[in-house]
């Protein structure tokens, strides 16, 4: 719901406007109403609105006053500004300030519906592109982090570069690994909208951030959430896991198998963590498939702890394509270390 505060010197006038008004229909609701100008602007430092409506004749501040001290407190906010009078002074003012919407008195139920429904459309598409462009940066965070693209040194920065949101206390990167024959670009794409579209159902309540990217056969991606979340986030992740492989059919034959970094918080170890989640999947050759492995609980070998060892990428390439020789050729060499 959109929040919206009235503010008029005069209450019939703020009782008038809630009257005329269809605010569930607009998916709107009015958190406050004031009757000056210091009084509103208290309101919107403290309620932070999405819709400002208020007169231009107040004590206190006066309306496009109110409009200028409240847009410092958040450049965003939307106004409508109601007048008894026409010049164009004052609208030329309201203009300058932003306000798209200047109503003249008596007002009009129509007019003031139809200035409400517009400013809404305007915040519902300006929120679809932040989200479109907010999931464009975050995944290029993932495509970054993944090559040698990646050179940020300061964790402010990157959470501020790639609009990730880190406020929670666990943060980790989780990969969901697809062994199976046939996986190209085009399947890989039909198995991760599928993916996204069950974490979504499952596990979107307990996340405060999360986003994925393919990274060869693989979906790779950020998640934060909080501590009490814990136990729960990794019961519904198994549970995501089983209902993958109840509908594996319909991608072929695959498996999955999930792996999950330790948390981190800072710069300092944010690239090894994301490696880490190689060098834990890695360990499906030893634990099997089908499950959650975490990099806490495993004591992984010293041949993978750097996921980038010859010996290593030799045994993940003779998983990904299935090639019993290149396998056996690949034990052979790990076999003379």
């Amino acid at each position: 719901m959109l929040k919206v505060i009235i503010a008029d010197d005069e209450q019939r006038i703020c009782r008038l406007i809630k009257a005329l008004v269809d605010w569930d229909s607009l998916e709107m609701k009015i958190v406050a109403m004031a009757n000056n100008g210091i009084e509103a602007l208290e309101k919107i430092e403290s309620l932070k609105p999405d819709i400002l409506i208020t007169d231009i004749r107040m004590p206190g501040y006066d309306g496009l006053e109110l409009i200028k001290k409240a847009r410092e407190v958040n450049r965003k906010l939307e106004a409508i500004v109601i007048s008894g009078y026409a010049q164009f002074d004052y609208a030329q003012t309201a203009i300058s300030y932003g306000v798209g919407e200047y109503l003249l008195k008596p007002i009009n139920k129509e007019q003031i519906n139809a200035s409400l429904a517009k400013i809404k459309n305007k915040l519902k598409n300006e929120t679809q592109q932040n989200i479109s462009h907010n999931k464009t940066t975050r995944q290029k965070f993932l495509i970054d982090i993944s090559t040698s693209n990646f050179s940020e040194r300061n964790f402010d920065a990157i959470v501020q570069k790639y609009n990730i949101n880190l406020k929670e206390d666990i943060t980790q990167f989780l990969m969901a690994k697809v062994d199976g024959d046939a996986l190209n670009a085009q399947a890989m794409l039909v198995i991760k909208n599928k993916f996204e579209e069950k974490f979504e159902s499952i596990l979107k309540t307990l996340c405060t951030e999360f986003e994925f990217v393919c990274i060869n056969n693989a979906i790779v991606g950020i998640i934060n959430y909080s501590n009490q979340n814990k136990y729960m986030f990794r019961e519904k992740l198994r549970n995501l896991i089983n209902e993958l492989i109840a509908g594996k059919d319909i991608y072929g034959n695959v498996d999955f198998t999930f792996a999950l970094s330790k948390s981190f918080n800072n710069i300092n170890n944010i690239q090894n963590h994301f490696e880490e989640i190689y060098s834990v999947i890695a360990e499906r050759l030893v634990e099997g498939v089908g499950i959650l492995l975490e990099a806490g609980d495993l004591q992984i070998s010293n041949l993978n702890v750097n996921f980038k060892n010859s010996y290593l990428d030799e045994i993940i390439m003779a998983i990904d394509t299935l090639n019993i020789s290149y396998a056996y050729k690949a034990l052979n060499n790990i076999k003379g270390i």
